[in-house]
Protein backbone atom coordinates (compact mmCIF):
# COMPACT_ATOMS: atom_id res chain seq x y z
CA UNK A 1 0.00 0.00 0.00
CA UNK A 2 1.29 3.44 -0.93
CA UNK A 3 0.80 6.08 1.79
CA UNK A 4 -1.46 8.94 0.72
CA UNK A 5 0.88 11.42 2.41
CA UNK A 6 4.60 11.10 2.95
CA UNK A 7 5.24 11.59 6.67
CA UNK A 8 8.01 10.18 8.87
CA UNK A 9 7.78 8.41 12.20
CA UNK A 10 4.15 7.35 12.42
CA UNK A 11 4.95 4.48 14.78
CA UNK A 12 2.99 4.91 17.95
CA UNK A 13 0.70 7.59 16.51
CA UNK A 14 -2.39 5.48 17.00
CA UNK A 15 -1.67 4.84 20.66
CA UNK A 16 -0.50 8.34 21.45
CA UNK A 17 -2.64 10.99 23.07
CA UNK A 18 -4.20 13.14 20.40
CA UNK A 19 -4.33 10.38 17.79
CA UNK A 20 -7.42 10.24 15.54
CA UNK A 21 -10.42 8.67 17.24
CA UNK A 22 -12.34 6.38 14.91
CA UNK A 23 -15.68 4.99 16.02
CA UNK A 24 -17.37 1.79 14.90
CA UNK A 25 -21.05 1.14 15.61
CA UNK A 26 -22.69 -1.91 17.16
CA UNK A 27 -26.20 -2.98 18.15
CA UNK A 28 -25.44 -5.97 20.38
CA UNK A 29 -22.62 -7.84 22.09
CA UNK A 30 -22.13 -10.10 19.09
CA UNK A 31 -21.51 -7.13 16.79
CA UNK A 32 -19.27 -5.43 19.33
CA UNK A 33 -17.07 -8.52 19.54
CA UNK A 34 -16.07 -8.24 15.86
CA UNK A 35 -15.15 -4.54 15.84
CA UNK A 36 -11.55 -3.53 15.28
CA UNK A 37 -9.56 -3.39 18.54
CA UNK A 38 -8.33 0.03 17.36
CA UNK A 39 -11.88 1.42 17.15
CA UNK A 40 -13.92 3.33 19.69
CA UNK A 41 -17.12 1.23 20.06
CA UNK A 42 -20.37 3.17 19.69
CA UNK A 43 -23.74 1.79 20.81
CA UNK A 44 -26.22 2.82 18.09
CA UNK A 45 -29.37 1.20 19.47
CA UNK A 46 -30.96 4.69 19.55
CA UNK A 47 -30.52 5.12 15.79
CA UNK A 48 -32.40 2.38 13.95
CA UNK A 49 -35.02 4.31 11.97
CA UNK A 50 -35.45 3.89 8.22
CA UNK A 51 -34.52 7.52 7.54
CA UNK A 52 -31.38 7.72 9.68
CA UNK A 53 -27.92 6.21 9.36
CA UNK A 54 -24.40 7.65 9.63
CA UNK A 55 -25.40 11.32 9.52
CA UNK A 56 -27.30 11.15 12.79
CA UNK A 57 -24.38 9.28 14.34
CA UNK A 58 -21.99 11.97 13.11
CA UNK A 59 -24.18 14.56 14.82
CA UNK A 60 -24.29 12.51 18.02
CA UNK A 61 -20.50 12.18 18.17
CA UNK A 62 -19.95 15.82 17.28
CA UNK A 63 -22.18 16.95 20.15
CA UNK A 64 -20.47 14.56 22.58
CA UNK A 65 -17.03 15.82 21.58
CA UNK A 66 -18.08 19.47 21.70
CA UNK A 67 -19.20 19.15 25.33
CA UNK A 68 -16.24 17.02 26.42
CA UNK A 69 -13.46 19.38 25.35
CA UNK A 70 -12.27 17.27 22.41
CA UNK A 71 -9.31 19.16 20.82
CA UNK A 72 -10.16 21.18 17.72
CA UNK A 73 -7.24 19.85 15.68
CA UNK A 74 -7.77 16.18 16.53
CA UNK A 75 -9.44 13.99 13.92
CA UNK A 76 -12.44 11.82 14.60
CA UNK A 77 -14.65 9.79 12.33
CA UNK A 78 -16.97 6.82 12.13
CA UNK A 79 -16.81 3.82 9.81
CA UNK A 80 -19.20 0.89 9.66
CA UNK A 81 -18.49 -2.48 11.22
CA UNK A 82 -18.18 -3.72 7.62
CA UNK A 83 -15.31 -1.35 6.84
CA UNK A 84 -12.78 -4.10 6.15
CA UNK A 85 -15.39 -6.10 4.24
CA UNK A 86 -15.61 -3.27 1.68
CA UNK A 87 -12.34 -1.39 1.93
CA UNK A 88 -9.19 -2.13 -0.07
CA UNK A 89 -7.15 -1.27 3.03
CA UNK A 90 -7.42 -2.46 6.62
CA UNK A 91 -8.82 -0.50 9.55
CA UNK A 92 -5.27 -0.09 10.88
CA UNK A 93 -4.10 1.34 7.55
CA UNK A 94 -7.04 3.74 7.54
CA UNK A 95 -6.18 4.89 11.06
CA UNK A 96 -2.52 5.36 10.14
CA UNK A 97 -3.39 7.36 7.03
CA UNK A 98 -5.70 9.56 9.11
CA UNK A 99 -2.88 10.10 11.61
CA UNK A 100 -0.53 11.13 8.80
CA UNK A 101 -3.10 13.56 7.46
CA UNK A 102 -3.65 15.07 10.90
CA UNK A 103 0.10 15.44 11.47
CA UNK A 104 0.50 16.89 7.96
CA UNK A 105 -1.84 19.82 8.55
CA UNK A 106 -4.85 18.50 6.65
CA UNK A 107 -8.40 18.96 7.88
CA UNK A 108 -9.62 15.49 6.92
CA UNK A 109 -8.75 12.15 5.38
CA UNK A 110 -11.25 10.32 3.19
CA UNK A 111 -11.29 6.95 1.45
CA UNK A 112 -13.80 5.67 -1.06
CA UNK A 113 -14.01 1.89 -0.64
CA UNK A 114 -15.97 1.43 -3.88
CA UNK A 115 -13.01 1.62 -6.25
CA UNK A 116 -14.72 -0.33 -9.03
CA UNK A 117 -17.64 2.08 -9.07
CA UNK A 118 -15.18 5.00 -9.13
CA UNK A 119 -13.37 3.54 -12.15
CA UNK A 120 -16.48 3.37 -14.34
CA UNK A 121 -18.76 6.17 -13.11
CA UNK A 122 -18.47 9.92 -13.59
CA UNK A 123 -19.54 10.59 -10.01
CA UNK A 124 -21.56 9.13 -7.15
CA UNK A 125 -24.81 10.57 -8.51
CA UNK A 126 -24.47 8.75 -11.81
CA UNK A 127 -23.61 5.59 -9.87
CA UNK A 128 -26.73 5.91 -7.71
CA UNK A 129 -29.03 6.56 -10.65
CA UNK A 130 -27.63 3.68 -12.71
CA UNK A 131 -27.64 1.24 -9.80
CA UNK A 132 -31.40 1.60 -9.36
CA UNK A 133 -32.22 4.30 -6.79
CA UNK A 134 -35.45 5.27 -8.52
CA UNK A 135 -36.07 8.99 -8.55
CA UNK A 136 -32.53 10.00 -7.55
CA UNK A 137 -32.22 11.72 -10.92
CA UNK A 138 -35.00 14.14 -9.90
CA UNK A 139 -33.02 15.15 -6.81
CA UNK A 140 -29.82 15.34 -8.85
CA UNK A 141 -31.48 17.80 -11.23
CA UNK A 142 -32.87 19.85 -8.32
CA UNK A 143 -29.44 20.15 -6.68
CA UNK A 144 -27.83 21.04 -10.00
CA UNK A 145 -30.32 23.90 -10.38
CA UNK A 146 -29.27 25.11 -6.92
CA UNK A 147 -25.69 25.34 -8.15
CA UNK A 148 -24.24 22.27 -6.47
CA UNK A 149 -21.36 20.47 -8.27
CA UNK A 150 -23.33 17.26 -8.91
CA UNK A 151 -22.48 16.91 -12.60
CA UNK A 152 -18.68 17.09 -12.34
CA UNK A 153 -16.08 14.37 -12.70
CA UNK A 154 -15.20 13.16 -9.19
CA UNK A 155 -11.74 11.95 -8.19
CA UNK A 156 -10.21 10.48 -5.03
CA UNK A 157 -11.29 13.31 -2.73
CA UNK A 158 -14.89 13.59 -3.87
CA UNK A 159 -16.09 10.21 -5.17
CA UNK A 160 -16.94 9.32 -1.58
CA UNK A 161 -19.40 6.49 -1.07
CA UNK A 162 -19.96 5.12 2.47
CA UNK A 163 -18.69 8.36 4.08
CA UNK A 164 -15.48 6.81 5.43
CA UNK A 165 -13.97 10.09 6.58
CA UNK A 166 -11.99 11.31 9.57
CA UNK A 167 -11.59 15.04 10.21
CA UNK A 168 -11.01 17.90 12.63
CA UNK A 169 -13.44 20.44 14.06
CA UNK A 170 -13.13 22.75 11.05
CA UNK A 171 -14.12 19.90 8.75
CA UNK A 172 -17.10 18.77 10.82
CA UNK A 173 -18.47 22.24 11.59
CA UNK A 174 -18.38 23.13 7.90
CA UNK A 175 -19.91 19.80 6.99
CA UNK A 176 -22.90 20.20 9.28
CA UNK A 177 -23.47 23.80 8.19
CA UNK A 178 -23.47 22.72 4.55
CA UNK A 179 -25.63 19.67 5.15
CA UNK A 180 -28.26 21.45 7.20
CA UNK A 181 -28.64 23.99 4.40
CA UNK A 182 -29.00 21.30 1.73
CA UNK A 183 -31.31 19.11 3.80
CA UNK A 184 -33.37 22.15 4.70
CA UNK A 185 -34.02 22.78 1.00
CA UNK A 186 -35.07 19.18 0.47
CA UNK A 187 -37.24 19.09 3.60
CA UNK A 188 -39.04 22.20 2.34
CA UNK A 189 -39.76 20.36 -0.93
CA UNK A 190 -41.09 17.45 1.09
CA UNK A 191 -43.38 19.70 3.11
CA UNK A 192 -44.69 21.28 -0.09
CA UNK A 193 -45.26 17.81 -1.59
CA UNK A 194 -43.38 18.60 -4.78
CA UNK A 195 -42.03 15.81 -7.03
CA UNK A 196 -38.58 16.39 -5.55
CA UNK A 197 -39.96 16.20 -2.02
CA UNK A 198 -41.89 13.02 -2.78
CA UNK A 199 -38.72 11.28 -3.97
CA UNK A 200 -36.67 12.59 -1.05
CA UNK A 201 -39.27 11.45 1.46
CA UNK A 202 -39.83 8.07 -0.18
CA UNK A 203 -38.03 4.77 -0.42
CA UNK A 204 -34.70 4.24 -2.17
CA UNK A 205 -35.41 0.95 -3.89
CA UNK A 206 -32.37 -0.58 -2.19
CA UNK A 207 -32.36 -4.34 -2.75
CA UNK A 208 -30.43 -5.14 0.45
CA UNK A 209 -32.70 -3.09 2.70
CA UNK A 210 -36.18 -2.38 1.35
CA UNK A 211 -36.96 -0.16 4.36
CA UNK A 212 -34.10 2.28 3.64
CA UNK A 213 -35.29 5.78 2.74
CA UNK A 214 -33.94 7.84 -0.14
CA UNK A 215 -32.80 10.49 2.34
CA UNK A 216 -29.86 8.41 3.56
CA UNK A 217 -28.55 7.83 0.02
CA UNK A 218 -28.79 11.54 -0.79
CA UNK A 219 -26.88 12.37 2.40
CA UNK A 220 -24.20 9.82 1.51
CA UNK A 221 -23.61 11.52 -1.85
CA UNK A 222 -23.52 15.07 -0.50
CA UNK A 223 -20.15 14.55 1.22
CA UNK A 224 -18.27 14.94 -2.05
CA UNK A 225 -20.21 18.11 -2.86
CA UNK A 226 -19.26 19.55 0.52
CA UNK A 227 -15.57 18.78 -0.01
CA UNK A 228 -15.63 20.40 -3.45
CA UNK A 229 -17.40 23.54 -2.24
CA UNK A 230 -15.45 23.93 1.02
CA UNK A 231 -12.09 23.38 -0.68
CA UNK A 232 -12.86 26.30 -2.98
CA UNK A 233 -14.50 28.64 -0.46
CA UNK A 234 -12.87 27.99 2.92
CA UNK A 235 -9.52 26.46 2.00
CA UNK A 236 -10.46 23.07 3.44
CA UNK A 237 -7.53 20.67 3.02
CA UNK A 238 -8.52 17.05 2.46
CA UNK A 239 -6.15 14.12 1.97
CA UNK A 240 -7.41 11.01 0.22
CA UNK A 241 -6.41 7.44 -0.48
CA UNK A 242 -5.32 6.68 -4.04
CA UNK A 243 -6.07 3.03 -4.87
CA UNK A 244 -3.25 0.99 -6.35
CA UNK A 245 -3.26 -1.99 -8.70
CA UNK A 246 -2.96 -4.38 -5.74
CA UNK A 247 -6.11 -2.87 -4.23
CA UNK A 248 -8.05 -3.70 -7.39
CA UNK A 249 -6.52 -7.20 -7.36
CA UNK A 250 -7.70 -7.73 -3.79
CA UNK A 251 -11.28 -6.90 -4.76
CA UNK A 252 -11.58 -8.08 -8.33
CA UNK A 253 -8.93 -10.76 -8.94
CA UNK A 254 -6.41 -11.05 -11.73
CA UNK A 255 -8.81 -11.05 -14.70
CA UNK A 256 -10.54 -7.76 -13.88
CA UNK A 257 -8.09 -5.80 -11.74
CA UNK A 258 -5.76 -4.58 -14.49
CA UNK A 259 -8.63 -3.44 -16.68
CA UNK A 260 -10.44 -1.58 -13.88
CA UNK A 261 -7.22 -0.02 -12.58
CA UNK A 262 -6.48 1.20 -16.12
CA UNK A 263 -9.94 2.77 -16.33
CA UNK A 264 -9.40 4.38 -12.93
CA UNK A 265 -6.06 5.86 -14.00
CA UNK A 266 -7.58 7.05 -17.29
CA UNK A 267 -10.38 8.82 -15.43
CA UNK A 268 -7.95 10.34 -12.92
CA UNK A 269 -5.81 11.72 -15.73
CA UNK A 270 -8.82 13.67 -16.99
CA UNK A 271 -8.55 15.83 -13.88
CA UNK A 272 -4.99 16.85 -14.72
CA UNK A 273 -4.62 16.72 -18.55
CA UNK A 274 -2.55 19.68 -19.84
CA UNK A 275 -4.44 20.35 -23.08
CA UNK A 276 -8.03 20.17 -24.28
CA UNK A 277 -6.97 17.77 -27.04
CA UNK A 278 -5.56 15.37 -24.45
CA UNK A 279 -8.76 15.65 -22.40
CA UNK A 280 -10.97 14.99 -25.41
CA UNK A 281 -8.91 11.98 -26.53
CA UNK A 282 -8.77 10.41 -23.06
CA UNK A 283 -12.44 11.11 -22.37
CA UNK A 284 -13.42 9.37 -25.59
CA UNK A 285 -11.31 6.31 -24.69
CA UNK A 286 -12.58 6.18 -21.13
CA UNK A 287 -16.22 6.53 -22.14
CA UNK A 288 -15.89 3.88 -24.82
CA UNK A 289 -14.33 1.35 -22.45
CA UNK A 290 -16.43 2.09 -19.36
CA UNK A 291 -19.68 1.78 -21.31
CA UNK A 292 -18.80 -1.80 -22.14
CA UNK A 293 -18.52 -2.50 -18.42
CA UNK A 294 -21.72 -0.62 -17.61
CA UNK A 295 -23.61 -2.66 -20.20
CA UNK A 296 -23.14 -5.66 -17.87
CA UNK A 297 -22.11 -4.20 -14.48
CA UNK A 298 -23.39 -6.85 -12.08
CA UNK A 299 -20.02 -8.49 -11.48
CA UNK A 300 -18.52 -5.12 -10.52
CA UNK A 301 -21.46 -4.38 -8.21
CA UNK A 302 -21.14 -7.70 -6.38
CA UNK A 303 -17.37 -7.62 -5.93
CA UNK A 304 -17.14 -3.93 -4.99
CA UNK A 305 -19.86 -4.23 -2.33
CA UNK A 306 -19.80 -7.95 -1.50
CA UNK A 307 -22.53 -9.79 0.40
CA UNK A 308 -21.94 -10.65 4.05
CA UNK A 309 -20.89 -14.24 3.43
CA UNK A 310 -17.78 -13.20 1.47
CA UNK A 311 -14.76 -13.45 3.85
CA UNK A 312 -12.93 -10.36 5.09
CA UNK A 313 -9.92 -10.09 2.73
CA UNK A 314 -7.77 -8.47 5.44
CA UNK A 315 -8.18 -11.49 7.71
CA UNK A 316 -7.30 -14.14 5.13
CA UNK A 317 -4.01 -15.95 5.59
Amino acid sequence: MQPAIAAPNVTGMLAAAGAPRIYQPYLNDGQRAVLSPLAQPLDISFNTGSTSREYELFQHIFNLNRTSGFPDHQFWGLVSSKFEHKSPISFQDFAQEAARAQAGGFDAFVINPMIGYAAVHVNVWEQGIQSGHQGLGVIHQFLAQKGLPVAVLEGEQTFALCNYVCGNRKFWEGYFSFMETMLGLLEAEKQQQTPVGSVYGGGAGYARDASAAMRIFVIERLLGCYITVASQTTGLKVASYVPQLEDFALKFGTRLSGHLHGLYQMKSSLLRQPTQADVDRTLHMWNEQRMRVLAAPHLIWQLDDPPDWVPNPHKLT
